[in-house]
């Protein structure tokens, strides 16, 4: 089964893409730190822009450029506004933002001779974090025409990383002009073995960076578990400064429980890249596995969408279908949007069918896409604690269809697992971090699609780990489900009052109920006392006709439940 994505998202935090120098070339660049040690690795940047007032400046950056980096001061300081007297011959300025505009401080470097500038970001604005980065807007024109030398932005965080390496001595970097990247193998990095596809989309990118075509030939080399090594082989024609996909023949079904490791080769150079896909019991995840990172927005771009924040990764089955019971994530900063009112610390888990129609194409409208366009089949809730730091939580699903925990995915369906946290009851205008690992490319479905303010295809560098667990997955941090006979919904659809009508064991001193929108934004909460056989209206004529979910909170266990308004 093949599902289709029918447009492309273009978006400031697109996961699947590449950071390129300048905003327009089309080579993909990685920002290197090469040593000490202490600071190797690739870093995220913003590069040189333009609008509609300023054209985009700088060079389009076609080679590797590699050496020391160095502290460029002027008279006073290292902001770069004015001449720069430190000798920056054959070597990368580092300049902090502030003052005056990025281009004045990039000539200024150039003209000290740099043959590269990296500008850290400045800490006056309390709305952005250290992870924070921006696209370098060109001024004076008269100025920046004369730019011949390439430059990034780097946020504070890579910004004080590469300060300390600073102090204990010299540090190497790079902006790395890549030839071969972004292999792709998997539809997602954990699949469970029963559901397993033949994945026939394995590629690569490979950039022909000469001043003639050439015929590539890309080798994919897979090795299984045991040992079994098989070989699928891709080739293009690529013309002369430009960027294919090489798609590999034929496709590659696993049968084996555990890691696979793929390596890849091409006839034009000696790069070799390494990508893995595990095979699991029973869990689909997106991430890599190495939950060592966290991935939000800024209060500001929280602000902006209205402080809901909703992110998921996609679910492939085969012909078998499947059966999910439990969702899992992490939240990194469980202490700083912890209120101690259950009706504020929430965080909705939301099963969409993103196939509902079963036309092999994502749901997603082709304009003002949202998680509002799919189907939601299951829900579950987390209860924030406050004492979150980073390791996964389990929350049991409910199946909004028949309102147990076995969730029926049908065969060669699409589905998206998401997690939705809505801040406007907490009233902090603090975003929750949810626990990432490093980005892994895919077949654009999105495979890891994020609503903010709009629907956007993950975040830049990172992966948000939301997992869906099949049928015998145990956990136990498991929350007491509220038995589906002690509690109903009627009318379902409902025009101007619904009933919610309780059943229950004992008398509750307190219930709570929080209604939700399908992108987990909130719209009410509801208090009862004194609660035992007896129904409670809500009034919902107001209401846009849609989906809406209850969020119920019983001291005999909880419940999520669908209705429709008409």
């Amino acid at each position: 089964m093949r599902v289709t994505f029918t447009f492309i998202l273009l978006l400031f935090v697109a996961a699947v893409g590449y950071s390129q120098i300048n905003d327009e070339s089309p080579y993909p660049v990685d920002f290197e730190v090469l040593a000490p040690n202490s600071a190797v690795g690739i870093y995220e940047y913003g590069t040189q822009v333009g609008d509609a007032t300023n054209p985009i400046w700088g060079p389009t950056l076609s080679e590797t450029v590699s050496g020391e980096i160095v502290w460029a001061y002027d008279a006073t300081d290292s902001l770069g506004c004015e001449a720069i007297v430190t000798d920056l011959t054959g070597k990368f300025a580092l300049i902090r933002r502030g003052v005056c505009g990025f281009v004045n401080k990039v000539f200024n470097a150039q003209q000290a001779g740099a043959i590269a500038v990296v500008i850290v970001n400045h800490y006056d604005d309390p709305a952005q974090t250290g992870a924070t980065i921006v696209g370098m807007l060109g001024g004076d024109g008269s100025i920046s025409s004369q730019v011949t030398v390439p430059a990034v932005f780097i946020g504070r965080t890579t910004g004080e990383i590469i300060d300390a390496a600073l102090a204990s001595g010299p540090v190497t970097v790079s902006f790395t002009v890549k030839s071969f990247y972004d292999p792709v193998a998997s539809f997602s990095y954990h699949t469970p073995l029963s559901s397993a596809l033949p994945v026939d989309a394995f590629r690569a990118n490979f950039l022909n960076t000469g001043d003639s075509p050439v015929d590539v030939s890309v080798q994919a080399t897979i090795t299984s578990p045991s040992g079994a090594v098989e070989s699928l082989v891709g080739t293009s024609s690529v013309a002369p400064l430009s960027d294919s996909i090489v798609l590999m023949d034929g496709s590659y079904l696993p049968t084996e429980l555990g890691e696979y490791t793929v390596e890849w080769t091409n006839d034009q150079s000696a790069e070799v890249l390494t990508s893995k896909f595990v095979m699991t019991d029973l869990t689909f995840a997106v991430d890599n596995g190495d939950l060592s990172l966290s991935a939000g927005p800024s209060e500001a771009q929280f602000t902006a969408a209205n402080l809901v924040y909703q992110v998921g990764g996609i679910v492939l089955t085969n012909a078998d279908g499947a059966v999910a019971t439990y969702a899992s994530f992490g939240l990194a900063n469980g202490a700083e949007i912890f209120t101690g009112d259950p009706n504020a610390d929430q965080i909705l888990v939301i099963l969409y069918d993103a196939d509902a129609n079963n036309d092999n194409t994502i749901d997603f409208a082709a304009s003002g896409a949202s998680f509002d366009n799919l189907t939601p089949v299951a829900l579950g809730t987390y209860f924030v604690t406050g004492t979150e730091t980073g390791d996964l939580v389990y929350v049991e699903l409910e199946d909004l269809a028949d309102g147990d925990n076995l969730v029926a995915l049908k065969p060669n369906g699409a589905y998206y697992i998401t997690i939705s946290y809505d801040g406007s009851e907490a009233g902090l205008g603090i975003a929750p971090r949810f626990v990432a690992s490093a980005a892994t490319p895919y077949i654009n479905f999105p495979t890891t699609p994020l609503f903010l303010d709009q629907l956007y295809t993950g975040w830049a560098g990172l992966t948000v780990a939301v997992r869906l667990h099949l049928d015998g997955f145990t956990s136990t941090e498991d929350l007491t489900p509220l038995a589906a006979a002690k509690v109903a919904l009627s009318p379902n659809p409902v025009s101007n009052m619904l009933n919610v009508s309780f059943e229950l064991d004992n008398t509750a001193d307190r219930v709570n109920m929080a209604m939700f929108d399908m992108n987990g934004k909130l719209l009410g909460n509801y208090e009862y006392q004194q609660v035992a056989h007896q129904t409670v209206q809500l009034d919902v004529n107001q209401l846009p006709a849609g989906t809406y979910f209850l969020s119920i909170v019983t001291p005999e266990g909880v419940a999520a439940k669908k209705f429709t308004k008409f």
